[in-house]
């Protein structure tokens, strides 16, 4: 049977079925950029998009911060260290497009400063959220905009029930970024790294 078909068979199997999704993203990625994501990120904006005014606040706030920290930025940035993505504003230490293993090494030399600079970002922007995330960065967002409220979103808008949807993360401890996903229902996995990714795609195929 080839590829283009297992759409049309609906005796499909749960493998053959997560088959199908998982080559349909990588051999159309351009597509579902253009379509699935993009419009869920261009709507959940739209919803809880930060506006200029809270924009300035929460960079005047990190300014305020570094300063209050004495923090100094690496001498080697990889991309842009603040990111608009529209319903948050995004600090990471080493840039947007820092190797893992730079951010890794990053994470370990300095295991304390991003939950100071959160409690004192806190401080700063009372009417918003700031949560530490992933490996070297700091999320800001208005407050109840996490994940959890990003997957229903998704849910929602791609006409999916949570009890269907699979969420892939690397930090449900108590505070990380993941976490509030577990609230939803939807099943998690937890991964640490490529390799747990690897197996996560092995098992369900």
């Amino acid at each position: 049977m080839k590829k283009d078909s297992y759409l049309k068979n609906k005796t499909l199997s749960l493998k053959e079925e997560v088959r199908v999704a998982l080559y349909d993203l990588l051999t159309k990625r351009n597509d579902y950029k253009r379509t699935y994501l993009t419009v869920i990120r261009t709507r959940v904006a739209e919803l809880t998009g930060i506006t200029n005014d809270e924009k300035e606040k929460i960079l005047a706030a990190l300014d305020k911060t570094f300063e209050k920290l004495n923090y100094k930025h690496p001498d080697k940035i990889y991309g842009e260290p603040i990111e608009d993505r529209g319903a948050e504003i995004v600090f990471s230490a080493l840039g947007q497009e820092a190797p893992l293993e730079e951010k890794e090494k990053w994470n370990k030399e300095n295991p304390d400063i991003r939950s100071r600079m959160e409690k004192i970002l806190q401080n700063y922007l009372p009417d918003m959220e700031a949560k530490v995330a992933g490996l070297t960065s700091i999320d800001v967002t208005r407050k109840g905009v996490d994940k959890a409220y990003g997957i229903r979103q998704i849910s929602k808008y791609v006409n999916t029930s949570l009890e269907e949807m699979l969420f892939v993360g690397n930090d449900f401890s108590r505070e990380g970024n993941d976490e509030p996903v577990l609230k939803t229902g939807v099943l998690c996995f937890e991964v640490k790294g490529f390799g747990d990714t690897k197996k996560l795609i092995r098992y369900l195929l």
